[in-house]
């Protein structure tokens, strides 16, 4: 908390000095990150107002790790309230360039991080994925950039897109070409790194949601709760976090038949409403749709169940891996109902995924609906 205090009253000071003498390369960082505060406090438009006025110092100023500073801070902190998430990209990449080119390695890999997380969450095909994240880190050994920092470099979604691809001894464990889990993690501890513990928790849980490891992802959940910092909180990925608690407990409570966790639930459904209605963020609605779906998931009539579930698969065509999960939870619950004679519409909802899925290029994904749907592809054919 000192720390912070401090921090903080360095950056009012940058603040004063720039209103008193005029901008300096560090005056729009200092402006991102009292955006970073407003939006802490709630202030969420004055926020997104700090964010444009950082970007307009920053573009005046011309200054390569201001750049990179503010571009990355204000994209993953600020904007993404009001911006589209496949927006995010492109901006996180500018960063990691003009990191790269100052030889601010630090920055390189956390603007690589954000760009690999926001092409994953935005459904970028996950062979893209991997072969821009190969491409990143040999752009930074090629600025000769510490061992340390190439460790750092493998990053949790890309080896989250390997495991879906198939790429991995387990869907749930992140081994593979990118990184080593137990490693990965050692080493942020050793070093305070609370970013990449953050990332390696929220990939996991969301790993866990596509894989179906319900009591698993309860416990990161609970875990991660715990975790998170301020800046996440207000950074893009969060938004997408609470979608997955708010599918965890919605499992959990149907299986459980704990009102608990469907307070819990609906606690967060509540959460993303007020995004959308009350921030106007364009991010929520398949997210939201999904969700209320899942609200309904136990309603006694078919028509109902699967009017919400297509509402949220219309809701999704900008993100094909939420599509893709929407088709197969509405072919997970209508299996489980049991009651309703939907063969054939569940038979629909599994080969959209299977399509869908594929499109995301989430092979092993596809591999493992096959192994819990088999009953019903065998009948349209093995599901090939």
């Amino acid at each position: 908390a000192h720390r912070q205090n401090f921090a903080l009253v360095g950056l009012l000071r940058i603040l004063q000095l720039t209103l008193q003498h005029g901008l300096t390369p560090d005056s729009s960082y200092a402006l991102s990150m009292f955006a970073c505060v407003s939006r802490t406090m709630g202030e969420h438009e004055d926020a997104v107002r700090y964010g444009h006025l950082a970007l307009r110092i920053m573009e005046r100023m011309n200054d390569l790790e201001d750049t990179a500073r503010t571009t990355a801070t204000v994209h993953c902190s600020i904007l993404h309230i009001k911006l589209p998430l496949h927006d995010l990209p492109q901006p996180f990449f500018r960063a990691f360039e003009a990191a790269v080119s100052v030889g601010n390695t630090e920055l390189a890999v956390y603007s690589a991080a954000m760009h690999s997380a926001a092409q994953f969450n935005v459904g970028t095909n996950l062979g893209l994925i991997v072969n821009d994240m190969t491409a990143l880190a040999d752009r930074l050994r090629q600025g000769q950039a510490n061992a340390d920092a190439l460790t750092l470099m493998s990053l949790p979604y890309w080896q989250a897109s390997l495991n879906l691809s198939g790429s991995s001894t387990h869907p749930m464990i992140l081994n593979g070409e990118a990184m080593q889990e137990d490693k990965l993690i050692r080493e942020a501890q050793q070093t305070n790194n609370q970013v990449l513990l953050e990332l390696i928790g929220m990939v996991k849980i969301q790993l866990a949601c596509y894989f179906g490891y319900w009591d698993i992802a309860r416990g990161l959940w609970k875990e991660a709760q715990k975790e998170h910092t301020k800046l996440f909180k207000i950074s893009f990925l969060h938004v997408i976090l609470e979608f997955f608690s708010g599918m965890i407990y919605f499992e959990t409570a149907r299986r459980s038949g704990k009102r608990k966790y469907l307070k819990d639930a609906r606690h967060v459904l509540k959460s993303m409403e007020k995004y959308s209605e009350v921030l106007g963020c364009p991010n929520t609605m398949p997210f939201l749709l999904i969700l209320r779906a899942e609200e309904v998931s136990n309603a006694s009539d078919l028509k109902t169940v699967m009017t919400a579930y297509n509402n949220a698969i219309a809701a999704s065509s900008s993100v094909p891996h939420i599509a893709a999960l929407a088709y197969e939870r509405a072919a997970t619950v209508l299996h489980h109902q049991g009651r309703w004679k939907c063969d054939v519409e569940i038979r629909y909802y599994i080969k959209m995924a299977i399509d869908t899925y594929m499109g995301w290029g989430a092979v092993g994904k596809v591999e493992d609906i096959k192994r819990k749907f088999g009953m019903y592809l065998v009948v349209v054919g093995g599901g090939n």
